[in-house]
């Protein structure tokens, strides 16, 4: 894995400008509150984004990149799309895992292959936890991952059958377990042509296997782009990301049979 800095916040400040431009998005009323879990013996902070409207809505949950939810690691960007969810009718919870390791920043890839699994039963007992709110449809669940995120978004769904799509920018999947992956749920790839965190070729690495295995995916490379995506083209990957949840996760349609 090569996600040893935080994404761009320039492409998601843009993609949430285009939404609060959105009437309906604009106009919604949400609620935001803390929470947590326990994961392994260890306290995981969530913050809550929701729909005041009382109901049941779809679940997203948000992981941040390797900078953490610290100012500098762009946390205020994460909290901002997780406002823009809500609004648009999801709970957003953005899961602390660094709090199973005690850390802030993901300093390096050593630090990063030493605590994945750790950071990813804290993921998977983040899912129980969106899951079993009252607010929260347990049948209509979404991953959201950025960089370091992305990268434990897509293992977790591997394994865990409550999660309806995953939407991962500029992320991967770890070789170790790619080559036995069996199944996945429906994945949009959102890539810059020339990230030098997370070189391309991890996405395109991503496409071969999901053709070889008949996932249902869908795939944007942002040519000229690194790692974060300016411009047009962050609002354009927002817009891919909300149209992807919308089907798959608030609608729940079924990911296209294999063969």
């Amino acid at each position: 894995m090569l996600i040893n800095r935080p994404p761009s916040a320039v492409s998601m400040w843009l993609g949430m400008l285009m939404m609060l431009l959105n009437p309906v998005a604009r106009g919604a009323e949400i609620v935001e509150s803390k929470s947590s879990f326990t994961s392994q013996g260890k306290t995981i902070d969530v913050e809550v984004f929701a729909p005041k409207k009382s109901g049941k809505y779809p679940g997203i949950v948000v992981l941040h990149g390797a900078g953490g939810m610290r100012p500098e690691g762009f946390g205020f960007a994460f909290r901002e799309y997780a406002r823009q969810l809500a609004r648009n009718g999801y709970v957003a919870h953005i899961v602390h895992y660094f709090n199973r390791t005690g850390h802030q920043v993901a300093a390096d890839e050593t630090v990063m292959k030493q605590h994945f699994a750790d950071w990813l039963k804290a993921v998977g007992d983040g899912v129980t936890h969106l899951a079993s709110q009252p607010n929260v449809d347990p049948k209509r669940i979404g991953l959201l991952g950025f960089s370091l995120g992305a990268y434990l978004s897509l293992s977790e769904a591997m394994f865990d059958p409550r999660v309806s799509a995953v939407v991962e920018y500029f992320g991967g999947l770890p070789e170790v377990l790619a080559k036995d992956l069996k199944r996945l749920p429906p994945v949009l790839i959102l890539h810059g042509e020339a990230d030098r965190v997370v070189p391309v070729k991890e996405a395109e690495a991503l496409e071969r296997l999901f053709q070889e295995k008949s996932v249902t995916y869908e795939k944007k490379i942002y040519p000229g782009q690194g790692h974060g995506f300016l411009g047009a083209d962050g609002i354009d990957a927002v817009q891919r990301a909300t149209a992807f949840f919308e089907k798959y996760v608030k609608n729940g349609v079924p990911a296209p049979k294999a063969g």
